[in-house]
């Protein structure tokens, strides 16, 4: 166990590559006993816990990468379509599972590319469960009739939907 931790690198050299091997001197250590973990000296448990830290930011770096490159390749808002439901969706959950120190790896910005995604796409779901009645279902019979269905998406916080009643022949 000793000669696995002194194999390690050093903190400022620890690459990704280098995970099965500090995983395992980690796993190593652990399965010593109380007082085999005693006779391991203060320095040696050192190396293992800064090539542990070394490597946390590392892969925190890789999955932070991964999520922004998710988002990075998503349409600009203004070019969202329904057919790209799927892949905003898969930016969201890969970015929600990040953890806490992986979303602070994740700028402003990029979040902000997502959220206006998501928005754009709920604006566009519930512009396309929205249909009026027209033709015969039109003819008044002195009733009151709901003239546009109601969508079972909701628009996102600020939105607001108007509705024009017109006829072929004039404009809303």
């Amino acid at each position: 166990m000793i000669t696995q931790i002194n194999a390690l690198r050093v903190a400022n050299e620890v690459t990704i590559d280098d995970k099965n091997a500090i995983e395992d001197a980690r796993a190593a250590y652990n399965a010593l006993t109380d007082d085999q973990k005693s006779k391991v000296s203060d320095e040696i448990l050192k190396k293992l816990t800064d090539a542990e830290a070394a490597l946390k930011v590392l892969v925190d770096d890789a999955e932070a990468k991964k999520v922004v490159d998710k988002i990075n390749k998503l349409p600009s808002s203004d070019k969202v379509a329904l057919t790209d439901k799927e892949s905003i969706k898969a930016a969201r959950k890969a970015y929600d599972a990040l953890t806490d120190d992986q979303k602070e790896k994740v700028s402003d910005d990029i979040l902000k590319k997502l959220t206006d995604d998501e928005e754009k796409l709920a604006v566009l779901q519930v512009m396309s469960e929205v249909s009026a009645k027209t033709g015969s279902d039109m003819t008044y019979t002195g009733n009151p009739i709901q003239l546009i269905n109601t969508p079972t998406t909701a628009l996102p916080a600020g939105y607001t939907m108007k509705y024009a009643v017109t006829t072929e022949n004039v404009k809303p």
